[in-house]
């Protein structure tokens, strides 16, 4: 899962979080960041632009400050902050949050912090973010597949598995096509 959860951190930053179309950065992060995000923060506090945009209902700076909190971009890691920003997000019907919200309550992290994971609720964002027309769709699926693949959230269904993963490679997701065979 460790890949995967860098794969979705990845997708989640560049589908959901550009902020003019010609800015092509990409940003990895998969784990709690020590170090600070010059692309996110001042120092040690969110960009005032991100933070402006946030407070102001931009969907969009709202996945940014959740993916700041959520990975400790500005060296605070705080998942109730980054939760409710993802849910700001998600109010508005924006499909990278609905994905990064679904991913979050499937985390590890999340885990961590509460002693378990809320897959009713990572299952109910994930499925309406793979709905979306967005290429999020496609990572999405592959998110749902792997939770049905793997015992450890209690839902383990390989046929659910291989039906969301198979989605997911038919819109051509090639990790989603690799997993898919592994399952094989």
């Amino acid at each position: 899962m460790n890949k995967l959860t860098a794969t979705l951190c990845l997708t989640i930053l560049l589908l959901g979080c550009q902020d003019k179309p010609q800015d092509q950065t990409t940003q990895t992060a998969s784990t709690p960041n020590p170090q600070y995000d010059e692309k996110y923060c001042d120092g040690d506090k969110p960009k005032d632009d991100i933070k402006t945009g946030a407070y102001n209902g931009d969907p969009i700076s709202q996945v940014k400050m959740g993916s700041i909190y959520d990975f400790g971009k500005c060296g605070t890691q705080d998942l109730l902050v980054a939760e409710q920003w993802y849910q700001k997000a998600v109010d508005q019907d924006f499909a990278p949050a609905q994905l990064a919200l679904g991913s979050f309550y499937a985390s590890d992290e999340f885990y961590k912090e509460n002693g378990k994971y809320d897959i009713d609720k990572a299952l109910l964002w994930l499925e309406k973010a793979s709905a979306s027309s967005g290429s999020e769709s496609a990572v999405a699926m592959m998110y749902l597949g792997a939770i049905y693949a793997d015992e450890k959230y209690g839902t383990k269904d390989l046929e659910k598995a291989k039906s969301w993963l198979s989605k997911s490679a038919d819109k051509g997701n090639a990790e989603a096509g690799e997993m898919l065979a592994d399952l094989q």
